[in-house]
């Protein structure tokens, strides 16, 4: 692959070993001034595929860091379980852990909203590689925290344990929002296929964290041991994607991209019009987007992680043990996966309207359908597909549909505002936010309609 140099670098080579990009190429003084040709440069190869490596991993972490938490569902169900009762009953659960769920989105929504609107309109006043370092660095000190708890008895102070646990997932959230903003905008420096490669460690997020879980269940032992892998495993994919990021700047795929696209700290911030008029640009995508996001706030998992099995209770090891982390969190985020393989970028101004329309009802069919699943506790509401094939039918339907949009929302933006895709990326995740803490109380209020 070439890229080609703006035209005041015609008639220069790509040479390694510099800092700037006024000492990064050497001019070719024997070539004939007399003769017009436009010279270009060679892309240098990502050897051992690292470059690629990192931004999978980046994909991963853009997800991760709360799947991790979540998917953690037993060790978060036995911390706030009911400990005056003897035996735990899967049909009673205590209003913490009830509320667990839901409460995290509601935890999450703020930082959410601000942080990454805060990134998307003043991040370019701090270097990308220092953003990245600083907070992968403050989510691996989180880890390390969750992980010490994990070893502590906390049943005399469950609800300030709980409180302790939002705000730790606060600030987690804080920092990742940051993160998603600057990774992605790194990402606009490189070409299209690194995209595919980010895009995919993110399905792959929820097949790693859910598939560790079931593992975990399989060797047994107490939810607490099981945490302990999950919170080690996070510290560890963190401080790798730290190392190997600082590996890559010193390789000349990594130099040959970012010194062809030097950050400017100093530029103006652009203004609501100018963010507005790439929004209008690119409509379908945010408006498909976020009935993405705010179908995914009323559902899973606020909703489908009360769900058990028919036969719950009756001393089965499936229905018991694996329904849950299984059928909830590992198929569906395989599911999710498929659904994202299956996307391709084909929204055009002309079917854009036909695909909001298509998203709209989708969301207003799946909301109920999964709110009439046998989720438990209930007060209100009956239970209208009370078999395990009902539902894990319905809830391949809606993950899979979650996936294909999210991926189909991404790779639509090149068709939609080509020359403008890190704008259109920054204002995407911008409305992605917004949305997304807008539509917190959704998983709530579902949980209580029930």
């Amino acid at each position: 692959m070439s890229k080609e140099l703006p035209s005041k670098f015609h008639g220069l080579r790509w040479q390694r070993h510099s800092k700037d990009l006024s000492t990064s190429y050497t001019s070719l003084n024997q070539q004939d001034p007399t003769q017009n040709k436009k010279y270009v440069v060679e892309e240098p190869r990502d050897r051992f595929f690292l470059v690629h490596f990192l931004f999978l991993l980046f994909g991963l972490l853009h997800l991760m860091p709360l799947t991790f938490l979540i998917t953690a569902n037993n060790y978060w169900m036995h911390k706030f379980r009911n400990v005056s009762m003897e035996h735990q009953d899967v049909e009673y659960r205590s209003p913490l852990q009830r509320y667990f769920t839901a409460g995290t989105a509601v935890a999450e929504a703020v930082p959410t909203i601000v942080c990454t609107l805060l990134a998307t309109a003043y991040g370019h006043k701090f270097l990308v590689r220092s953003r990245i370092f600083v907070t992968l660095s403050v989510i691996a000190a989180c880890y390390v925290l969750c992980t010490i708890f994990v070893k502590i008895n906390v049943n005399s102070w469950q609800t300030g344990f709980y409180a302790l646990t939002m705000a730790t997932l606060a600030t987690i959230q804080t920092m990742l929002a940051v993160y998603q903003v600057t990774s992605l905008v790194l990402l606009a420096k490189f070409p299209g296929n690194y995209m595919k490669f980010f895009l995919f460690g993110e399905g792959v997020a929820g097949i790693f964290t859910s598939s560790l879980q079931v593992v975990c269940l399989a060797i047994g032992g107490e939810p607490e041991t099981s945490a302990l892998i999950y919170f080690c495993t996070g510290t560890f994919l963190l401080i790798l994607t730290l190392v190997i990021f600082k590996v890559v700047k010193y390789l000349d795929i990594y130099d040959y991209y970012v010194t062809l696209n030097k950050e400017d700290t100093k530029r103006k911030t652009h203004s609501f019009t100018e963010a507005m008029k790439v929004a209008r640009e690119i409509w379908p995508c945010l408006v498909i987007f976020m009935t993405y996001v705010a179908t995914l706030a009323a559902t899973h998992p606020s909703v489908t992680s009360l769900v058990i099995s028919e036969n719950a209770g009756k001393g089965y090891t499936w229905n018991d043990k694996y329904f849950v982390p299984v059928i909830t969190f590992l198929f569906s985020d395989v599911c999710s996966l498929c659904g994202r393989l299956c996307a391709t970028g084909f929204l055009t101004k002309r079917n854009g309207p036909f695909f909001v329309t298509l998203s709209f009802i989708r969301s207003a069919v799946l909301i109920p359908l999964v709110a009439l699943c046998h989720a438990t506790p209930r007060s209100h509401l009956p239970v209208i597909f009370n078999h395990d094939w009902q539902y894990i039918i319905i809830l391949a339907c809606l993950v899979f549909t979650n996936g294909f949009i999210q991926n189909v929302s991404f790779l639509s933006i090149g068709k939609l505002a080509p020359g403008k895709e890190e704008d259109a990326l920054l204002v995407l995740i911008a409305f992605a936010a917004v949305a997304t803490g807008l539509s917190s109380p959704l998983g709530i209020t579902i949980v209580k309609i029930l």
